[in-house]
């Protein structure tokens, strides 16, 4: 848990640090080319590794210690994902040379480090080993390897190679310095076809949810961008990143609960252990990602006009609408990724995201091109909500909602009463702080004190006489 948060922690760190820097730099035309041409090589990534990210992590997570299957299941299915990725990089090299926009080329061909890196990933064995420290230390080397190019060589609006050179090459070097460690885990033995092939439909089921999933998180930037143009794809890009990166904090926590909830599942007879750290897991998920949404929502417009800077005023509406994905992806981590994919709910998992791409589909044909941005937005927040209630849906019989949402409840309320003792102060803060620097960061820790001291308060006080009062009803 704490190599993984760190690991985190840095993922929102370092694009903290460059954001600003970058907005001035290539303004939000610069960062609507950066998005558009992202999120096709998104694309390519996502048909090459498939569901390998989970479906890899849960079989390793299966093998427990037992060296010579883990070995067995290593070699198999890496060699599936060779198989697969390397037609799909191929594929992504002839969609450059022959459909390509001839202005965003220098971009898509930098993008193919990434693509490529699909083919080398294996950290799903790592995580399944439930060992974080070795592609933590290595992607902090390698992420801060792309913080400097982009820095030094991110220097005009003409320099959008070097920012996409900086995210992009991390990836691909990443994937490299994963290798000399496996020997620690696993033996290279020549594995049968009929080996190879068995993971192909398993791994299909999986990347279902994975393309769905990115048609609500890559589609809509691809779309806003043809249909409103790169300057709206910028303001959405930051907007929708900023909204994003306290997920990957919130996140590591499921990403860790995967192989410990399927290893519980499978070893529980009764399954109250399994549920009692579901219950926990949500509360502290909850916990995170509420106080986070309110807070952005409280800076939004000092975010808007001084972190991003001149021409992203728009992002002060924007903003306030996106974070309110934030405890909507929490909740349905828990019930998608730490007990639906444990429970091998494989096909239901599914349907809940592919749900939440049909509606997502239809809510950017409609709002994209007379809202733009904030159109784009509104579908984001929408299409989260789907696929949690569809999982709902699913998991109600087994699961005791109720007392999952009411253990949330308290935290929307400290987080109503932060926003509004923000919003009270902010007048003062900005009378002796100017409005500066300063003030978004004063006001930040100002918000984030008055969270931390009413949970601390309600922790102490209430919370299990509530959670008492509605486990017995």
């Amino acid at each position: 848990m704490v190599w993984n948060t760190t690991y985190q922690v840095l993922s929102l760190l370092i694009p903290l640090l460059t954001i600003p820097y970058v907005s001035r730099v290539l303004g939000t035309d610069g960062v609507g080319v950066y998005s558009y041409t992202y999120s096709i090589a998104n694309y390519f990534v996502l048909f090459a590794t498939l569901g390998m990210a989970q479906y890899g992590v849960r079989e390793i997570a299966k093998c427990g210690n037992n060296r010579e299957r883990r070995s067995k299941v290593f070699c198999s299915a890496w060699a599936a994902q060779v198989l697969v990725s390397l037609p799909i990089v191929c594929v992504y090299v002839l969609y450059i040379i022959a459909f390509s926009n001839r202005d965003y080329i220098a971009s898509s061909f930098l993008w193919l480090f990434w693509v490529v890196s699909s083919s080398l990933d294996i950290s799903w064995l790592y995580f399944g080993v439930e060992e974080f420290a070795v592609p933590t230390v290595r992607s902090v080397i390698t992420k801060l390897v792309g913080t400097f190019i982009i820095f030094v060589f991110c220097r005009t609006s003409n320099d959008l190679w070097a920012y996409v050179l900086g995210i992009s090459l991390p990836f691909f070097l990443n994937a490299l310095m994963l290798f000399p460690f496996l020997n620690q885990y696993v033996d290279f033995i020549r594995c049968p076809w009929a080996e190879i092939k068995r993971h192909f439909v398993p791994n299909l089921r999986l990347f279902a949810p994975v393309i769905a999933i990115s048609l609500y998180s890559s589609f809509d930037k691809i779309l806003l961008g043809l249909v409103s143009g790169m300057n709206e794809a910028g303001l959405f890009e930051y907007s929708d990143k900023v909204a994003r990166m306290p997920l990957a904090v919130v996140t590591a926590l499921g990403t860790v609960m995967l192989p410990h909830m399927t290893e519980s599942m499978s070893c529980s007879s009764n399954g109250k252990e399994s549920e009692s750290l579901l219950q926990s897991s949500f509360e502290i998920m909850q916990f995170i990602s509420l106080g986070l949404a309110f807070g952005i929502v409280a800076v939004a417009k000092p975010i808007a006009d001084i972190y991003f800077g001149p021409g992203f005023g728009k992002c002060s509406i924007v903003l306030p609408i996106v974070a309110i994905m934030i405890p909507i992806i929490a909740a349905s981590n828990v019930l998608g990724v730490q007990y639906m994919l444990p429970k091998n709910m494989d096909k239901q998992y599914t349907k809940s995201v592919v749900f939440g791409a049909i509606a997502n589909i239809l809510l950017c044909c409609l709002l994209l091109k007379p809202y733009g941005s904030i159109g784009a937005g509104i579908a984001t927040v929408l299409t989260e909500l789907t696929v949690l209630f569809v999982q709902g849906c699913y998991v109600k019989k087994q699961l005791n909602l109720y007392c999952m949402v009411v253990s949330a409840l308290p935290y929307v309320i400290i987080g109503v009463l932060m926003l509004f003792l923000v919003a009270i102060f902010s007048p003062v803060f900005i009378t002796y702080l100017g409005y500066s620097w300063v003030y978004l960061l004063s006001l930040i820790l100002f918000g984030a004190f008055i969270y931390l001291c009413f949970s601390v308060l309600y922790y102490k006080t209430v919370r299990f006489l509530v959670i008492g009062v509605v486990r017995e009803q």
